[in-house]
């Protein structure tokens, strides 16, 4: 019996939905030589068209076995992004609604045979390109295309962002809550749901397998669907946080805004101003982007900070890290240092910045902050150098002009 394993663990939303979602497409499983339906919801994911009362086109190429990165796209259907191209515009269904057909990937993008195309990539636009439409954290959008006449399998709910790499996928769920899942096939076969490793629902000879999964304990949870068709299994899954109830603590003495280096660069000790807030997680290259209860935040007295300690660090690795609030906004640290940014980071050559760390792409979006517990002293290479005085007459001119 052959196996094939597709495992996905979904963060901030990453698999390919087709029902009331950011993004719905048919047929269930596109292939390069589909005609695939899009229909784009303006209102979700980033809003940014949302009732905008304006055309609204696509810009999109593909990403094939040739693509380097998430970024790396091929094809690009009009590479500007502010002309109202006719073959890209979509038609308005109403209600935030817009549609359009990609009939043929492979001939539409003018993709040359022995090219395999792994998943279109779009964003959204108004004719001159001053609104788009991407997912919530601002992320491109991707669909995915199966091979021909291969068995797949998916999930179609819960709702979840099409990102280009699967994460941890976060949704508002607390214990004794239940999740309503629903995963489907290329073909009909044996399907069984799991929620960390126990069965919720299964059935023999469908295509469509539903079923409620029960909530009991919090943290990482990951549901799976397993299918068989008599020769071949594929599997799928992704994970959620389920929250824990919020801790009310101090914070601890000695720690300051930002993070705070304890234990000779082992620990970290990680503070951030947010009041009004639900929730917040830290997460990172320390716990692989994904939250958990040794990354949930606890609150302080005042309701105004968030704080935790990360224990387990290297003092010489450079860590990359976020936070995540309220289960939907990631925001870099106001009191780093140091930042990496996917969208410029790329132009800093490296004769001006030697070995500048990567930017974590396929796990997070946005901006991310970036610390060393024990960076390596900087060596100066000027030791006499003289601070030139204030130039007084530029102070006396502000003078002037302020009378």
């Amino acid at each position: 019996m052959k196996k094939i394993i597709l495992l996905f663990c979904l963060c901030f939303g990453s698999l390919f939905f087709a029902q009331a979602q950011l993004l719905d497409f048919s047929p269930n499983f596109p292939t390069e030589a589909s005609n695939i339906t899009i229909t784009y919801d303006a209102s979700k994911g980033s809003a940014g068209l949302k009732d905008c009362g304006c055309d609204v086109y696509i810009h999109t190429g593909v990403i094939t076995d040739k693509s380097t990165s998430p970024s790396d796209w091929k094809y690009v259907k009009h590479a500007a992004f502010n002309t109202p191209y006719a073959d890209v515009k979509l038609t308005s269904l109403g209600n935030n609604k817009h549609q359009m057909n990609i009939n043929n990937p492979r001939s539409f993008y003018g993709v040359p045979a022995g090219e395999k195309i792994l998943k279109i990539s779009m964003v959204f636009r108004n004719a001159d390109g001053t609104k788009e439409g991407k997912n919530t954290d601002a992320s491109d959008i991707y669909l995915p295309i199966y091979e021909a006449g291969a068995f797949a399998v998916r999930f179609t709910s819960p709702a979840m962002q099409p990102k280009f790499d699967p994460v941890t996928e976060t949704i508002s769920k607390n214990i004794g809550d239940q999740l309503a899942v629903t995963a489907i096939t290329s073909k009909s076969a044996t399907i069984n749901l799991t929620l960390n490793t126990n069965s919720f629902a299964n059935a023999t000879a469908v295509s469509t397998l539903s079923g409620n999964a029960n909530i009991s304990t919090s943290g990482l949870q990951e549901v799976k669907v397993s299918a068989n068709d008599g020769a071949t299994t594929v599997e799928s899954s992704f994970t959620f946080l389920v929250n824990s109830a919020v801790q009310v603590a101090a914070l601890p003495a000695g720690a300051k805004d930002g993070v705070t280096i304890i234990n000779n660069g082992t620990s970290a000790i990680f503070d951030l101003y947010a009041p009004g807030k639900n929730n917040v997680y830290v997460i990172g290259d320390f716990n692989n982007w994904q939250g958990g209860t040794a990354s949930f935040m606890k609150k302080t007295p005042d309701g105004n900070n968030w704080w935790v300690q990360i224990d387990g660090l290297n003092p010489n690795t450079e860590y990359a890290y976020q936070y995540l609030i309220d289960g939907t906004l990631k925001v870099a640290d106001p009191y780093s240092h140091k930042v990496l940014d996917p969208n410029n980071d790329q132009y800093i050559p490296a004769t001006t910045y030697p070995n500048l760390k990567a930017y974590p792409t396929g796990k997070t979006a946005g901006i991310v902050s970036a610390f060393t517990p024990v960076p390596t002293p900087y060596i100066w290479q000027v030791n006499n150098f003289q601070r030139p005085k204030k130039p007084t007459w530029l102070f006396m001119n502000c003078w002037f002009v302020i009378l």
